[in-house]
Parts: structure tokens; sequence; C-alpha cells
């Protein structure tokens, strides 16, 4: 008999072509994965980049009417957000070169530091945001008469 009119694949064929599609759904496979752990990274730094920025401005807005923030937190301190589930703030500022008041100066300068921390897969994650606010000297009000 020969196997001339047979048709089919053999055995060796199959287990080839099979191998091949198997490597290429675990590539795919482990591309998603990749691209799920990104794409929740990019997430977190988001929303991280909008909690500072709110935080920053709000700083912004404490030292343009001329007053203090109510919070100064120490290098290491942090507060739990609770609207925001495991991210944590912290807000530092600093006054510039403190120095004798003048008339001509429109008030005190102040190195702020906002910083979002959260962990993702067991290593901690932030955000920085750094900026120098000019806190207003608010003129005192004359006594009326």
């Amino acid at each position: 008999m020969s196997r001339r009119g047979a048709r089919g694949m053999t055995l060796a064929e199959i287990l080839v072509a099979s191998g091949i599609l198997i490597f290429g759904i675990v590539g795919v496979v482990a591309l998603i994965g990749q691209a799920t752990r990104s794409h929740q990274r990019a997430v977190n730094e988001t929303v991280a980049t909008q909690i500072a920025t709110s935080k920053l401005n709000e700083l912004r807005a404490t030292f343009a009417q001329g007053r203090m923030p109510e919070i100064n937190m120490g290098p290491d301190d942090r507060s739990a957000l609770s609207e925001n589930q495991g991210f944590y703030l912290h807000q530092h500022f600093v006054e510039l070169e403190p120095r004798p008041r003048q008339e001509s100066d429109p008030g005190h300068e102040f190195f702020v530091e906002v910083r979002v921390t959260w962990s993702e897969r067991g290593d901690e994650q932030n955000v920085i945001l750094r900026s120098i606010c000019l806190k207003r000297e608010v003129p005192m009000q004359q006594p009326v008469r």
C-alpha cells in the first residue's frame, strides 16, 4: 500500500502546530496582564496628581487670602484620605528667607510641598508637587471713629 493518496496531518505536525498556538496564547495572556497593571498604575498616578493639585490650589488660596494653613506636617507625617482609599496626603511649607517686613514687600514667600503616596504591589509610590506661594499681607483696617 502506498501513501500517495493519504490526506491529513501527521502527529508531529499536529504537535508542532499545537506548540506554536500555545506559545502565542501564553504571550497574549501575559501581554494583557501587563497592560492591566500599567493601566492601574496610570489610574493611581492620575488620582494622586488630582489630589495633590487640588490640595496645592487650596494652600495657594489660603496664602493669597493672607492666612496660614491650619496644618503643617513634619517630613514623615501623613494623613489618610477617607474619600480616596489607600492614598495618603503630606503637606509641608517653610517660609523662605524670613526678614523684617518693609513697606514695598507684597508679603512672605513660602516653599510648599504636597505629596500623595499609595502602595502598589508592595512598593510605595508617590506624586510630589512643589511650589512657591506668596502669603499676602492684609492691610490692617482703620478703626471707625
